[in-house]
C-alpha cells in the first residue's frame, strides 16, 4: 500500500509506516526520483494510448467519409443525379417540340384527376414530405395541370 496513492500523509516509519502497520499491509516507499520516474512513465504511456486512439478515430473518420453520400440538404448532388436531371429535361423538351405527352415508363398509370394528397413534417434532419405521387409521370402531370390551370391541384 502506498500512502501517496491514498493521498494520505505518511510518517515514513521503518520498517513500515504507521498506516500500513495498522492495516497489516506491505509498506512501499518510493524515493522522490522513483516517484518522478513513475509519473513520467505514466505520462508517456498515456500519451501513446492517446496517439493510438486519435489515429484510430482518424482512420474511422476517413472510412466514414468514403461511404457518406452527400445529402441533398447540404446542397450537393452526385454527378449521376445531375446527369439524370439533364436527361429528364432533354426528354421533356423533345416531347414538347413534337407536341407529345411525356410518358416516362410503360407502367406509368395516369394520375386520377384529383387533388394530390401530401403531408410535410419538419424534423431535426430536415423536411420530410409524404405524397401519393408515385412516378415522375405523375409528378409531370400534376405540374402540367397546375400550369394549365385545370382542376387536379395540390392540396395539403
Amino acid at each position: 500500500m502506498r500512502c501517496r496513492e491514498l493521498k494520505k500523509k505518511c510518517d515514513n516509519a521503518l520498517p513500515s509506516c504507521t498506516r500500513c502497520s495498522e492495516f497489516g499491509a506491505k509498506c512501499l516507499y518510493l524515493t522522490y526520483e522513483e516517484y518522478q520516474q513513475s509519473l513520467g512513465e505514466t505520462v508517456v504511456r498515456l500519451g501513446r494510448q492517446l496517439d493510438e486512439m486519435q489515429s484510430y478515430l482518424d482512420e474511422m473518420n476517413e472510412e466514414q467519409q468514403k461511404y457518406d453520400a452527400p445529402l441533398l440538404w447540404d446542397g450537393y448532388e452526385s454527378p449521376e443525379t445531375i446527369e439524370f436531371y439533364h436527361f429528364l429535361w432533354k426528354t421533356r423538351q423533345d416531347y414538347a417540340k413534337d407536341g407529345q405527352e411525356v410518358v416516362l415508363a410503360e407502367y406509368d398509370e395516369p394520375l386520377q384527376e384529383k387533388a394530390v394528397q401530401w403531408h410535410a413534417t419538419l424534423g431535426a434532419g430536415g423536411i420530410m414530405i409524404e405524397t401519393d405521387i408515385q412516378t415522375f409521370g405523375d409528378l409531370y402531370r400534376v405540374l402540367k395541370s397546375q400550369q394549365s390551370g385545370n382542376g387536379g391541384g395540390l392540396c395539403a
